[in-house]
């Protein structure tokens, strides 16, 4: 619902494909309590974009085809990846800011955009392994992680060098600093200070681990196999912590005192939200559903957001969760820019999916 007011509304229309199709505009007044959903027809689009028809309300005469908007729900929409198809999932983005965004994906894979997605372009990794995470301290400061040991290193945001480990997969790359990083895998935690990763020492027991994150170098958490959660930094050694779980946990995020872990199942049959509402001392299962969830995301006003077979959405620390949308494919990585509040979502057949919050 919207307050009482008049109202502007813009609509842009894209294929499944992501494609333009049009735009229209139409104004409206609207009384309390009413739900804001507004429908118009779009005609064919002007070269210029500056003329799309008259369609009406009742999207009886735009000559096009007709869209609905809700104006309580923020649009997402597919952008145009260039690769889309079944052979290039996507795993994950990250956003470096002012419209810098980085994508990583299968068969070594890197998309970038420089204006927040309009346009992408495919970067040459010089690998054909998997892709798997990206992060980065600026737009010219970029690790990325990869199966069969691949690290990957830019310091200018075009060229990219081989910082390789071994032959174990990774999963993911992130880091507190620039002289702080973390790549995680199949073999456990290795830790950069700025130049190559060594192999860190981990508590006993400790198995795959498919994620890192945190707020600082103290304030680490590592998410992997059985329902792994290990606490601390680099200097002081990480402990392990009670999740009260034995699934696979895969990439949690937090803000303030809240963090969250999507999980799956070891019969692939169900997926769980862990989550602590006093940052990592105690853990419960906030929702369990028989579709995938993959990735936890937050901007740092507290609206969180969780992908996988859908997109949803919190404001009250996970208590309900909303669905603002059903992608055509799964969804394994998000990232935002909190700046602009802008978020970017990749997942399988080169899907890319973006909203402005």
């Amino acid at each position: 619902q919207v307050p009482a007011g008049s109202y502007v509304v813009v609509l842009h229309a894209f294929d499944a494909g992501g494609a333009f199709i049009g735009s229209a505009c139409q104004a409206d007044d609207f009384t309390p309590g009413q739900h804001a959903c507004v429908s118009v027809a779009l005609s064919t689009p002007e070269v210029n974009g500056s003329d799309f028809g008259d369609g009406g309300s009742d999207g009886s005469d735009g000559g096009g085809p007709t869209v609905v908007a809700d104006m309580a729900m923020r649009p997402w929409v597919a952008q145009k990846s260039g690769v889309e198809s079944a052979m290039t999932p996507l795993y994950q983005p990250w956003a470096a800011g002012n419209g810098v965004v980085y994508v990583v994906g299968a068969s070594g894979t890197i998309l970038k955009t420089t204006d927040g997605g309009n346009t992408w372009t495919k970067q040459t990794s010089g690998t054909s392994n998997d892709l798997e995470a990206v992060w980065g301290t600026s737009a010219t400061n970029v690790y990325i992680a990869g199966t069969k040991g691949t690290i990957l290193h830019t310091t200018n945001g075009t060229s990219w060098t081989s910082m390789n480990q071994g032959t174990n997969d990774f999963w993911d790359v992130w880091g507190s600093s620039a002289t702080d990083v973390y790549v995680v895998g199949a073999k456990g935690a290795y830790h950069s200070t700025g130049g190559a990763f060594s192999s860190m020492t981990q508590p006993a027991g400790s198995v795959t681990i498919g994620c890192a994150w945190g707020t600082g170098p103290t304030d680490i958490y590592l998410f992997g196999d059985n329902g792994l959660i290990e606490h601390g930094g680099f200097s002081g050694g990480f402990t392990k912590q009670t999740s009260n779980s034995t699934d696979y946990l895969n990439y949690g995020w937090g803000v303030g005192n809240d963090v969250w872990i999507p999980t799956r199942d070891q019969g692939d049959t169900s997926s769980s939200l862990l989550y602590s509402n006093d940052h990592g001392a105690t853990w419960t299962s906030q929702m369990k559903v028989a579709a995938e969830l993959w990735a936890v995301w937050s901007l740092p006003t507290g609206e969180t957001f969780l992908v996988g077979a859908s997109i949803q959405e919190s404001t009250d620390h996970g208590a309900t969760w909303t669905t603002l949308a059903t992608p055509t494919a799964t969804l394994f990585g998000i990232s935002g820019d909190p700046a602009t509040r802008e978020l970017w979502t990749v997942g399988f057949n080169g899907l890319i999916m973006y909203s402005a919050q």
